[in-house]
Protein backbone atom coordinates (compact mmCIF):
# COMPACT_ATOMS: atom_id res chain seq x y z
CA UNK A 1 0.00 0.00 0.00
CA UNK A 2 1.16 3.50 -0.72
CA UNK A 3 2.45 5.35 2.31
CA UNK A 4 1.17 8.73 1.11
CA UNK A 5 -2.53 7.86 1.06
CA UNK A 6 -3.03 8.67 4.74
CA UNK A 7 -3.21 12.31 5.81
CA UNK A 8 -4.77 13.34 2.53
CA UNK A 9 -6.59 16.42 3.73
CA UNK A 10 -4.96 19.65 4.74
CA UNK A 11 -6.84 21.19 7.68
CA UNK A 12 -10.14 19.65 6.66
CA UNK A 13 -10.37 17.20 9.55
CA UNK A 14 -9.30 19.82 12.09
CA UNK A 15 -11.91 22.20 10.72
CA UNK A 16 -14.62 19.56 11.03
CA UNK A 17 -13.59 18.86 14.61
CA UNK A 18 -13.96 22.56 15.39
CA UNK A 19 -17.36 22.77 13.69
CA UNK A 20 -18.70 19.71 15.50
CA UNK A 21 -17.32 20.94 18.81
CA UNK A 22 -18.84 24.41 18.37
CA UNK A 23 -22.21 22.91 17.47
CA UNK A 24 -22.29 21.12 20.83
CA UNK A 25 -21.96 24.31 22.85
CA UNK A 26 -23.35 27.11 20.73
CA UNK A 27 -26.99 27.88 19.99
CA UNK A 28 -27.31 26.21 16.59
CA UNK A 29 -29.62 23.97 14.55
CA UNK A 30 -29.69 20.25 15.32
CA UNK A 31 -27.71 19.52 12.16
CA UNK A 32 -26.10 21.32 9.23
CA UNK A 33 -24.59 20.77 5.81
CA UNK A 34 -21.96 22.77 3.94
CA UNK A 35 -19.52 22.37 1.10
CA UNK A 36 -17.14 24.04 -1.28
CA UNK A 37 -15.61 23.77 -4.73
CA UNK A 38 -11.95 24.69 -5.06
CA UNK A 39 -9.46 25.28 -7.86
CA UNK A 40 -5.87 24.76 -6.67
CA UNK A 41 -2.55 25.38 -8.39
CA UNK A 42 -1.44 21.91 -7.25
CA UNK A 43 -2.41 19.08 -4.87
CA UNK A 44 -0.07 18.30 -1.98
CA UNK A 45 -1.22 16.03 0.83
CA UNK A 46 -0.97 17.09 4.46
CA UNK A 47 1.92 14.59 4.68
CA UNK A 48 3.73 16.77 2.13
CA UNK A 49 3.44 14.37 -0.82
CA UNK A 50 2.96 15.90 -4.30
CA UNK A 51 -0.09 14.36 -5.99
CA UNK A 52 -0.42 16.46 -9.15
CA UNK A 53 3.16 17.03 -10.39
CA UNK A 54 2.72 20.78 -9.83
CA UNK A 55 -0.33 20.88 -12.11
CA UNK A 56 -3.68 22.54 -11.27
CA UNK A 57 -6.48 20.42 -9.78
CA UNK A 58 -10.19 20.67 -8.97
CA UNK A 59 -11.35 19.69 -5.48
CA UNK A 60 -14.74 19.48 -3.81
CA UNK A 61 -16.12 18.68 -0.37
CA UNK A 62 -19.47 18.18 1.34
CA UNK A 63 -19.71 18.17 5.17
CA UNK A 64 -22.63 17.12 7.36
CA UNK A 65 -22.66 17.61 11.13
CA UNK A 66 -25.03 17.07 14.07
CA UNK A 67 -25.08 18.94 17.37
CA UNK A 68 -24.34 15.65 19.18
CA UNK A 69 -20.80 15.83 17.78
CA UNK A 70 -21.27 13.35 14.93
CA UNK A 71 -20.12 14.44 11.47
CA UNK A 72 -19.50 13.04 8.01
CA UNK A 73 -17.51 14.18 5.01
CA UNK A 74 -17.15 13.45 1.31
CA UNK A 75 -14.02 14.89 -0.35
CA UNK A 76 -12.75 14.45 -3.90
CA UNK A 77 -9.86 15.73 -6.00
CA UNK A 78 -8.17 15.26 -9.33
CA UNK A 79 -4.47 14.26 -9.33
CA UNK A 80 -1.62 13.04 -11.53
CA UNK A 81 -1.98 9.23 -12.00
CA UNK A 82 1.81 8.82 -11.98
CA UNK A 83 1.76 9.72 -8.28
CA UNK A 84 -0.31 6.61 -7.50
CA UNK A 85 -0.27 3.96 -10.23
CA UNK A 86 0.13 4.05 -14.05
CA UNK A 87 -3.40 2.69 -14.52
CA UNK A 88 -5.07 5.14 -12.12
CA UNK A 89 -7.74 7.42 -13.59
CA UNK A 90 -6.76 10.61 -11.75
CA UNK A 91 -9.75 10.85 -9.37
CA UNK A 92 -9.55 10.45 -5.58
CA UNK A 93 -12.60 10.05 -3.33
CA UNK A 94 -12.32 10.20 0.47
CA UNK A 95 -15.13 9.24 2.84
CA UNK A 96 -14.82 10.18 6.51
CA UNK A 97 -17.05 9.97 9.58
CA UNK A 98 -16.27 11.10 13.09
CA UNK A 99 -17.39 12.05 16.56
CA UNK A 100 -16.18 14.91 18.76
CA UNK A 101 -16.92 15.33 22.46
CA UNK A 102 -16.10 18.32 24.65
CA UNK A 103 -14.88 17.29 28.10
CA UNK A 104 -14.28 20.91 29.12
CA UNK A 105 -14.18 24.28 27.40
CA UNK A 106 -10.55 23.61 26.40
CA UNK A 107 -10.26 19.80 26.18
CA UNK A 108 -12.02 17.59 23.63
CA UNK A 109 -11.75 14.04 22.32
CA UNK A 110 -12.34 12.75 18.82
CA UNK A 111 -12.64 9.53 16.82
CA UNK A 112 -12.48 9.31 13.01
CA UNK A 113 -13.03 6.59 10.40
CA UNK A 114 -11.53 7.19 6.97
CA UNK A 115 -11.72 5.44 3.60
CA UNK A 116 -9.46 6.77 0.81
CA UNK A 117 -10.46 5.50 -2.64
CA UNK A 118 -8.72 5.76 -6.04
CA UNK A 119 -11.28 4.46 -8.56
CA UNK A 120 -9.89 2.75 -11.63
CA UNK A 121 -6.49 1.99 -10.08
CA UNK A 122 -4.99 -1.43 -10.70
CA UNK A 123 -5.43 -3.83 -7.76
CA UNK A 124 -6.81 -0.97 -5.67
CA UNK A 125 -7.15 -2.91 -2.42
CA UNK A 126 -3.43 -3.67 -2.15
CA UNK A 127 -1.87 -0.87 -4.19
CA UNK A 128 -3.76 2.33 -3.48
CA UNK A 129 -6.94 2.31 -1.37
CA UNK A 130 -6.64 2.76 2.37
CA UNK A 131 -8.96 2.48 5.37
CA UNK A 132 -8.08 3.52 8.89
CA UNK A 133 -9.35 4.85 12.17
CA UNK A 134 -7.97 7.60 14.37
CA UNK A 135 -8.68 8.72 17.90
CA UNK A 136 -7.12 11.38 20.09
CA UNK A 137 -7.47 14.46 22.22
CA UNK A 138 -7.23 18.16 21.46
CA UNK A 139 -6.22 20.78 24.03
CA UNK A 140 -7.04 24.37 23.18
CA UNK A 141 -4.85 26.10 25.77
CA UNK A 142 -5.25 29.54 24.16
CA UNK A 143 -8.27 30.92 22.27
CA UNK A 144 -6.42 30.58 18.95
CA UNK A 145 -3.86 27.84 19.70
CA UNK A 146 -4.24 24.08 20.18
CA UNK A 147 -2.24 20.87 20.53
CA UNK A 148 -3.57 17.51 19.30
CA UNK A 149 -2.30 14.01 20.15
CA UNK A 150 -3.67 11.08 18.17
CA UNK A 151 -3.17 7.44 17.23
CA UNK A 152 -4.03 6.10 13.77
CA UNK A 153 -4.28 2.46 12.72
CA UNK A 154 -4.54 1.18 9.15
CA UNK A 155 -6.97 -1.69 8.60
CA UNK A 156 -5.16 -3.11 5.58
CA UNK A 157 -1.55 -3.20 6.77
CA UNK A 158 -2.43 -3.44 10.47
CA UNK A 159 0.13 -0.70 11.02
CA UNK A 160 -0.26 2.33 13.26
CA UNK A 161 1.42 5.59 14.11
CA UNK A 162 1.15 8.40 16.62
CA UNK A 163 0.96 12.11 15.76
CA UNK A 164 1.52 15.29 17.73
CA UNK A 165 0.28 18.51 16.11
CA UNK A 166 0.46 22.20 17.04
CA UNK A 167 -1.77 24.74 15.31
CA UNK A 168 -2.19 28.44 15.91
CA UNK A 169 -4.10 31.29 14.36
CA UNK A 170 -1.40 33.89 13.80
CA UNK A 171 -3.82 36.74 13.33
CA UNK A 172 -7.50 37.37 12.83
CA UNK A 173 -7.16 41.06 13.48
CA UNK A 174 -6.08 41.96 9.98
CA UNK A 175 -9.69 42.77 9.21
CA UNK A 176 -11.25 42.69 5.76
CA UNK A 177 -11.82 38.91 6.03
CA UNK A 178 -8.11 38.02 6.26
CA UNK A 179 -6.86 35.25 8.56
CA UNK A 180 -3.47 33.53 8.94
CA UNK A 181 -2.50 30.17 10.45
CA UNK A 182 0.64 28.13 11.07
CA UNK A 183 1.33 24.67 12.41
CA UNK A 184 3.75 21.81 12.81
CA UNK A 185 3.19 18.08 13.26
CA UNK A 186 5.37 15.11 14.13
CA UNK A 187 4.44 11.53 13.20
CA UNK A 188 6.13 8.43 14.60
CA UNK A 189 5.17 5.07 13.00
CA UNK A 190 5.04 1.95 15.16
CA UNK A 191 6.41 0.00 12.18
CA UNK A 192 10.21 0.30 12.17
CA UNK A 193 10.29 0.13 8.36
CA UNK A 194 8.51 3.49 8.10
CA UNK A 195 10.22 6.83 8.63
CA UNK A 196 9.37 9.47 11.20
CA UNK A 197 8.01 12.66 9.67
CA UNK A 198 7.89 16.31 10.62
CA UNK A 199 5.67 18.64 8.62
CA UNK A 200 5.15 22.38 8.92
CA UNK A 201 2.86 24.80 7.14
CA UNK A 202 1.78 28.43 7.00
CA UNK A 203 -1.28 29.86 5.30
CA UNK A 204 -3.12 33.12 4.78
CA UNK A 205 -6.71 33.35 3.57
CA UNK A 206 -8.86 36.18 2.30
CA UNK A 207 -12.66 35.85 2.27
CA UNK A 208 -15.13 37.75 0.11
CA UNK A 209 -18.90 38.29 0.04
CA UNK A 210 -19.47 37.21 3.67
CA UNK A 211 -17.39 34.06 3.23
CA UNK A 212 -19.00 32.88 0.01
CA UNK A 213 -15.67 33.09 -1.85
CA UNK A 214 -12.07 32.86 -0.64
CA UNK A 215 -8.47 32.86 -1.82
CA UNK A 216 -5.98 30.76 0.14
CA UNK A 217 -2.17 30.79 -0.10
CA UNK A 218 -0.17 28.21 1.84
CA UNK A 219 3.33 26.82 2.14
CA UNK A 220 4.01 23.17 3.07
CA UNK A 221 7.34 21.49 3.78
CA UNK A 222 8.62 18.35 5.50
CA UNK A 223 11.89 16.85 6.69
CA UNK A 224 11.73 14.29 3.87
CA UNK A 225 14.45 14.82 1.26
CA UNK A 226 14.60 11.35 -0.31
CA UNK A 227 12.13 12.06 -3.13
CA UNK A 228 11.10 14.91 -5.41
CA UNK A 229 7.53 14.13 -4.40
CA UNK A 230 8.29 15.69 -1.00
CA UNK A 231 9.75 18.98 -2.25
CA UNK A 232 8.57 22.21 -0.53
CA UNK A 233 5.39 23.55 -2.09
CA UNK A 234 3.47 26.81 -2.49
CA UNK A 235 -0.24 26.29 -3.15
CA UNK A 236 -2.90 28.85 -4.06
CA UNK A 237 -6.58 27.92 -4.07
CA UNK A 238 -9.70 29.74 -5.16
CA UNK A 239 -12.85 28.55 -3.43
CA UNK A 240 -16.62 28.85 -3.66
CA UNK A 241 -18.42 27.95 -0.40
CA UNK A 242 -22.06 26.93 -0.07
Amino acid sequence: MLEIVRNTLVCTTLCMLSIASSAQTAASPDWGISGNLRFATQYVTSAGYHMSNERPVIQGIVDVWHKSGLWGELWTSSYDPDAIHPSANGIEVDLMAGYTHDFTDTLSGFAILGWYIFPGSHDRTEETDSRDYEFGIKWKFLPTTSISLSTTRDFGELSSYKSLSYNTEIAHAFGHGITAHAGISYTRPDNSTRKEKTRWFARIKKSFADGKYDVDLRYIDTNRNDSNYYDPAWIMTFGFNF
